[in-house]
């Protein structure tokens, strides 16, 4: 058992029964108006309760940061923040415009390659074996360069290879009918 009077990695259970729907609202409200990107509701907790009863604790036991769990989503970073901090830059109107369309036409280009990607996971997958491979050998001195290249050049035809076999099998599945 632990010494009284000792904080040391112990957890409370998560009081979710003693939240409610005003508190939820409340707490919904904040961290749609934080500042600094998209607080967790979770970080919102942590802040109300040292705002709140930080000073009953000794101040050796806070550390000035709530701790982040590994877990913890990143805070997202969505269009309408990017346009936001792009509007307070110290640039010509016509420098904002343009990396607003370059920002627009970039994020379509992502959305684009992750579908492709999605739709070809197997290929995706032997495509990312073959950077693997490039990033590992490429420091190697002398051959690296070129073992490096042949890993991701075979990576993606592996890759192109089999999502062509799965292609080819699936349609002689249709042409061809199964025995009973």
């Amino acid at each position: 058992s632990r010494p009284k009077g000792t904080m040391s990695n112990y957890r409370y259970p998560w009081p979710a029964s003693a939240v409610g729907p005003e508190e939820m609202a409340m707490l919904y409200l904040a961290r749609e108006s934080s500042q600094e990107g998209r607080a967790t509701i979770t970080e919102l907790l942590a802040e109300a309760a040292r705002a709140q009863y930080g000073h009953l604790a000794d101040q050796s036991q806070l550390t000035t940061q709530p701790q982040r769990r590994f877990n913890a989503p990143p805070k997202k970073l969505t269009q309408k923040n990017v346009f936001r901090k792009l509007q307070q830059l110290d640039l010509p109107t016509k420098t904002k415009t343009l990396l607003r369309e370059l920002y627009e036409s970039a994020a379509d280009l992502v959305r684009r390659i992750v579908s492709f990607l999605y739709a070809n996971r197997v290929f995706a997958t032997y495509l990312a074996l073959g950077i693997c491979l490039y990033v590992c050998l490429g420091p190697i001195p002398v051959i690296g360069k070129l073992l490096a290249s042949l890993g991701l050049t075979f990576g993606m035809l592996y890759g192109l290879f089999r999502k062509l076999e799965f292609d080819v099998q699936r349609q002689f599945a249709v042409l061809v009918a199964q025995p009973a």
